[in-house]
């Protein structure tokens, strides 16, 4: 029996017509993790029969929770994004047969069907087969990156799934191939690395974006184990936590005065045509909601700070935008 070896994985994904009915996959992705794992409910025979056990344990509803980690492509993220952020968008040429900017946020007009068929090469175990998510909503996601060295060094987005289905021994979609490896890295902050105070002569050594669009997951009813449908049932949110040296009060005064703070920071790669390959992420309305400059030590002073996003009517909660060769989404 062959043993199942990490090498061994990737992710496909299908953006799905029907919530949880299965679609061919489109696209393929490389994963750096991945765990997606049913939540079995239990039904606890309470009844009482001069016995120190149960009578009986009996089998509850079901669902699947997980995330899976893959590295920020400058290509091949785009229908992640679109069922992220429920919506659909066209696309703006740049250069006329080399580049396009794609413009995601959740002020744009939301889609009715936003899931995902995900087949999960969980290590080729079995052999040739897949494990297949039916109706996978993504419920959020985290882009991290630290300046310096090592695999943190390179933007990393982790996405939060929540499905319905998780079926065994699934063929893959064949012929599909992993987009280029265009990874945006610290360095190509070379931009704009506003953390929503200040806009210029910032020495920022970590940055954390969350944006969350929360889903009830327990949407049981008499007669299935599956949930229905979840459905959105909070607000979207956006956070921002910049860790940076500490050079100025700003930030603590912003948050003591209430004013409006707007980070914004785009990663610009290699060489696109006549421009380059381009990943922004902004928030035209926010306020400081944390800042933090302990003093533990002989050396440099670390200054972290919280935003809280809100929505704009414009741009949304959240805006992000990739500028690559892509002419569809």
């Amino acid at each position: 029996m062959p043993i199942g070896l990490g090498r061994k994985s990737f992710i496909q994904f299908g953006l799905e017509t029907v919530w949880g009915t299965a679609v061919a996959a489109t696209n393929r992705l490389e994963v750096i993790s991945m765990s997606i794992d049913p939540d079995q409910g239990l039904i606890l025979d309470p009844s009482l029969n001069d016995s120190v056990g149960r009578r009986g344990l009996f089998q509850g509803g079901i669902v699947y929770r997980g995330n899976f980690l893959v590295r920020l492509n400058y290509q091949g993220m785009l229908k992640l994004f679109k069922a992220m952020f429920g919506v659909t968008w066209t696309p703006t040429l740049v250069e006329a047969a080399t580049s396009w900017d794609h413009i995601v946020h959740d002020a744009l007009a939301q889609l009715t069907v936003k899931s995902l068929t995900i087949e999960m090469i969980e290590g080729d175990v079995d052999t040739g087969k897949c494990q297949r998510l039916l109706g996978a909503i993504l419920t959020s996601m985290t882009v991290r990156v630290t300046a310096g060295q090592g695999t943190d060094a390179m933007l990393q987005a982790e996405f939060e799934v929540l499905a319905k289905d998780k079926e065994t021994n699934q063929t893959p979609t064949v012929s599909l191939s992993a987009p280029a490896v265009l990874p945006a890295l610290f360095h190509h902050a070379t931009v704009t690395v506003d953390d929503g105070v200040t806009t210029t002569g910032l020495f920022v050594r970590s940055l954390e974006v969350k944006y969350e669009a929360p889903h009830a997951a327990d949407r049981f009813y008499l007669g299935s184990k599956n949930p229905a449908e979840p459905l959105r049932d909070d607000f979207v949110k956006a956070t921002y936590t910049f860790s940076q040296d500490f050079q100025t009060r700003l930030a603590l005064d912003a948050l003591k005065a209430f004013t409006n703070a707007s980070p914004q920071i785009i990663f610009r790669g290699n060489a696109l045509g006549a421009n380059f390959y381009e990943f922004e992420m902004k928030s035209d309305k926010g306020q400081v909601s944390r800042v933090s400059h302990p003093v533990s030590g002989y050396g440099r002073i670390f200054m972290e700070t919280t935003i809280e996003a809100y929505h704009d009517g414009t741009n949304g909660t959240f805006y992000t935008r990739f500028r690559n060769g892509e002419s569809a989404i």
